[in-house]
């Protein structure tokens, strides 16, 4: 199956094949398909497979760019992996006819800013650090992630060994009817039970 037999919003399509493919990865498709079941998935995938156009995809494809409010969450464990993500998923929203806002939280952007920008500017997409993110939205509860349809944690693994279980656990309480969508190259059975507590 091709990306045309995925029902994908045409400005996606186009901005895909800008990229270089014309056809689903094997996790891409995995995903969809598990989406299109309505599951919370735990997805084990090696670096450079596409996993992280694997949730960009479906999200950008389900949201509605008039609803002004957060419709994804995105963790990473490093900057750098978030800054990453935020990159990619500029160049989708960046396609878009109408304005899709993607911003980027982390430990390295200016907090007092990014706090004054929220009274009157919500993202659609959030893309950042653990830490970074229960600050804004459960801290000093400007960041409004509860209204999140997707609740998506980037290098899992990373997650959890760099010790951000306590962020997680109280990012995760404000999101509890968001689609679940965890990733990483290496899964053990500790990961594993821990995660499926958020399922």
């Amino acid at each position: 199956m091709g990306l045309y037999d995925y029902n994908i919003k045409e400005y996606i399509i186009k901005s895909v094949e800008e990229l270089g493919f014309n056809d689903f990865s094997i996790v891409q498709k995995e995903v969809f398909e598990g989406l299109k079941e309505n599951k919370n998935l735990i997805v084990k995938s090696k670096t450079g497979s596409g996993k992280t156009h694997a949730f960009l995809i479906p999200i950008f494809n389900e949201l509605d760019p008039s609803d002004n409010q957060v419709f994804a969450t995105i963790i990473s464990p490093t900057l750098e992996l978030a800054r990453q993500t935020y990159n990619f998923a500029k160049k989708l929203a960046k396609a878009s006819q109408k304005e899709i806002r993607v911003k980027l939280y982390t430990g390295g952007n200016d907090k007092l800013r990014d706090l004054d920008k929220l009274d009157s500017n919500m993202p659609h997409i959030v893309i950042g650090t653990p830490g970074r993110i229960k600050d804004l939205s459960i801290d000093n509860n400007k960041l409004k992630i509860y209204t999140s349809k997707y609740f998506v944690i980037d290098e899992v693994d990373m997650v959890f060994s760099g010790g951000y279980e306590e962020e997680i656990d109280n990012i995760s309480k404000v999101m509890v009817n968001a689609k679940k969508l965890f990733f990483s190259a290496t899964i053990n059975q500790e990961i594993e039970i821990y995660l499926k507590k958020y399922m």
